[in-house]
């Protein structure tokens, strides 16, 4: 889990963070990853808040919901709380 301590009901937004590392490490970064303890490499690094701005003066990598995309600007992200609407089947 990349955000180990996310929790969806609590109204703030998690942001995880990788720096730039040695691909040697690579291996010892995915076990971590896979084994919920990647919060505790040196790479690693959160944000947590109801509204994050990061200023970026580059192009910025990143991924939202697994995707990748590029950030060209100054980031800002809000939460909107209750403002998603799931329909589930009846029986569920």
């Amino acid at each position: 889990m990349i955000a180990p301590f996310a929790d969806v009901r609590d109204g703030i937004i998690d942001i995880s963070i990788m720096g730039r590392f040695p691909a040697i490490n690579a291996p010892g970064l995915i076990y971590r990853l896979m084994n919920n303890t990647i919060h505790l490499s040196k790479y690693f690094s959160s944000l947590r808040g109801k509204k994050i701005v990061v200023k970026n003066s580059n192009t910025l990598q990143g991924h939202i919901d697994g995707e990748p995309v590029l950030f060209n600007s100054d980031l800002s992200i809000n939460i909107n709380p209750l403002s998603l609407k799931v329909i589930v089947p009846a029986g569920n």
